[in-house]
């Protein structure tokens, strides 16, 4: 009973602690190909979406998304629990070959976004908040420190290759918690 206790106990620090001060994310790496992560079915045109092992940026993979046409949205999605009001960083490696965003369309490019019931609470790239990387551009590095307010229930984080063709590798994607 003892044994029992304490490995609840245990169970539960270590569940408040991947929400408070611990890495949110399950597998942001690739390392363990597309565990944690599944393909967005949106109904829309998506173009290819794989684990890459001949490039990466830290450790032995990376994550590819590639769209042949402008019509094309290819996005990769992993559930996660916000908390209203708390300080969270995001952090992700990204490197784009040959992307080219549709014209004059808001939004084309490639970038990481958190979405709580369907409504923005963040999205991003190197190129700033609420902008699209596009381009040829080797590994960067992006970091970006956000708030949620008006959030409730789950909330999902998407990397996304939206209305550009071309190709972008995401690696090392974090999302942690700052509030204790």
């Amino acid at each position: 009973m003892k044994l029992l206790v304490q490995t609840f106990i245990l169970g539960v620090a270590f569940q408040s602690f991947s929400v408070f001060g611990g890495e949110i994310l399950k597998n942001g790496g690739f390392e363990n190909d597309m565990d944690s992560w599944r393909t967005t079915d949106w109904k829309q045109k998506s173009g290819v979406l794989s684990v890459d092992s001949t490039v990466a940026s830290s450790g032995k993979k990376s994550f590819k998304l590639t769209n042949d046409s402008f019509e094309q949205t290819t996005m990769l999605e992993q559930d996660v629990e916000l908390i209203a009001s708390k300080k969270y960083t995001l952090k992700f490696k990204i490197k784009t070959v040959s992307v080219v965003p549709q014209s004059e369309t808001k939004g084309a490019g490639a970038a990481i976004m958190i979405l709580n019931a369907g409504k923005h609470a963040i999205e991003v790239s190197p190129s700033g908040s609420w902008k699209q990387a596009t381009g040829t551009n080797d590994w960067q590095d992006c970091a970006v420190e956000f708030s949620p307010e008006n959030i409730n229930g789950s909330s999902k984080i998407y990397l996304v290759l939206r209305k550009a063709t071309g190709t972008a590798y995401f690696d090392a994607v974090s999302l942690v918690c700052d509030d204790k």
